[in-house]
């Protein structure tokens, strides 16, 4: 097991948790939204997708709030989600619209870079560096 998830586990509460999750969420959903607006031209289709979005969204609260899955995993998951999406699109676009993109985005942030990012700003240290108290 490595020391990230060590200190990551289902069922255990972490201080940057809510943060974390609402980010990737808001990550995927933000993704999903904007592929269906731009991409899917029926209404109706563009509808149920959108409500499969939501569903998505609600079904990973669900799970991480049962303690059936982490918050580092359901990020991830979230994270992988957009990511694909993300590749969608940019198979969709043009030349030059896909050059932009590459150039500001060429890798999304990893999930630990997140996470200690979020740490820093709020407790001025790595992620895996805080305290159970923190």
């Amino acid at each position: 097991m490595d020391s990230f998830y060590r200190y990551y586990l289902a069922q255990e509460v972490h201080p940057v948790d809510d943060e974390v999750l609402k980010t990737a969420l808001e990550s995927f959903e933000g993704a999903a939204l904007k592929f269906s607006a731009d991409f899917i031209s029926d209404a109706k289709q563009r509808e149920n997708y959108n409500r499969n979005v939501a569903r998505v969204k609600a079904e990973v609260l669900s799970q991480v709030k049962a303690g059936n899955v982490s918050v580092k995993e359901a990020a991830e998951f979230c994270y992988e989600a957009r990511n694909k999406i993300m590749a969608e699109v940019r198979d969709k676009t043009s030349a030059h619209g896909l050059a932009i993109a590459q150039k500001k985005k060429i890798i999304s942030p990893a999930l630990e870079q997140l996470l200690d990012e979020k740490a820093a700003k709020r407790f001025g240290k790595r992620f895996v560096e805080l305290g159970v108290e923190q």
